[in-house]
């Protein structure tokens, strides 16, 4: 079945980055990290997503409340969190003609001097059996043209293989910021992929990469990424899950950073009821435990634990 671009990644994402703790320099610490998410919903289609978490540096608690609202016709969503950035999305399905999705997005990111305000319209459009379109136009509610962006991604899809690219570019210069190449290939037992990518805003940063995923009784994943300008980022991930019934599952990842930095991840997640989940996961410094030298902030780290609660999710 063909996705949108920005889901060609949920295999490996799933087995390598969902419940893992983050290691954002801003947010790892010495304190444990606690995360709540509780879900409520309306017999009419009507929801409110609520999310609290407080991260192992303890400097703050990040906090995100996202209502929904579907009429026959439209579909309201927003999002209004703690770090003063805030959206709101109308959108209509098939209106277009089957299979579009039309929709129209504000967002505002309130700053200590100034806030930025933008508005993006666009059509998301998926035919299961052959792949995807989206396009976005982005715009500054003053109007400015050098502001302005164009987003377009393209997925063909045929046999379980996909081939899939995007590009962001400026409107007024005509100029591409970023682009990114995806080839996969999933089956039941299988999942294997191939990327490249190029991003001017992260000073003309690239990467290529390649995952590999077998699916036995349980899945195993491996990815490596390169960057040709950075070699200190080269980094290769292990991960595995394994689901013991409908209650319990387990994860576990291992990260390698230029073959230098080593972090062992463990996750456990246990369903306490049909409705609430609780999991447990941990980071642990491999290079600490082995006496090995650690270099690089993010990955010198010390040991990272989380805990997540989560109702109706």
């Amino acid at each position: 079945m063909a996705r949108f671009f920005k889901k060609l990644y949920s295999s490996q994402k799933e087995t390598i980055e969902d419940d893992f703790l983050e290691l954002d320099d801003e947010k790892v610490g010495e304190t444990l990290g606690v995360k709540f998410i509780d879900t409520f919903k309306h017999s009419h289609g009507t929801l409110v997503k609520v999310t609290a978490h407080k991260h192992p540096s303890a400097k703050s608690v990040e906090g995100t409340i996202e209502p929904e609202i579907k009429c026959d016709d439209y579909t309201v969503k927003a999002k209004l969190q703690t770090s003063n950035k805030f959206e709101a999305t109308i959108s209509a399905a098939d209106k277009l003609t089957k299979g579009a999705t039309a929709f129209i997005t504000g967002k505002c990111e309130l700053g200590p001097e100034s806030s930025k305000n933008t508005v993006e319209v666009g059509v998301d459009y998926l035919k299961k059996e052959y792949g995807s379109l989206n396009v976005k136009f982005s715009t500054p509610v003053t109007l400015e043209t050098n502001n302005m962006e164009l987003y377009g991604a393209v997925v063909g899809h045929t046999q379980g293989a996909s081939i899939g690219a995007d590009v962001l570019a400026k409107v007024g210069s005509q100029e591409v910021t970023k682009t990114n190449g995806y080839v996969q290939y999933d089956d039941s037992e299988k999942s294997i992929a191939v990327w490249g990518k190029f991003d001017k805003k992260k000073g003309y940063k690239t990467g290529f990469g390649v995952y590999y995923q077998q699916n036995v009784n349980m899945k195993y994943g491996l990815e490596a990424s390169f960057d040709p300008k950075d070699k200190d980022s080269n980094q290769i991930r292990v991960g595995t899950v394994k689901k013991y019934d409908n209650n319990f599952s387990m994860k576990g990842r291992i990260t390698m950073t230029n073959l230098e930095e080593f972090r062992a991840g463990l996750v456990f997640k246990l369903a306490l009821s049909p409705d609430s989940k609780v999991t447990l996961a941990s980071d642990i410094n491999a290079n600490t435990l082995l006496n090995l030298k650690s270099s690089k902030k993010a990955l010198g780290l010390g040991h990272q634990f989380g805990l997540t609660l989560s109702f109706f999710d």
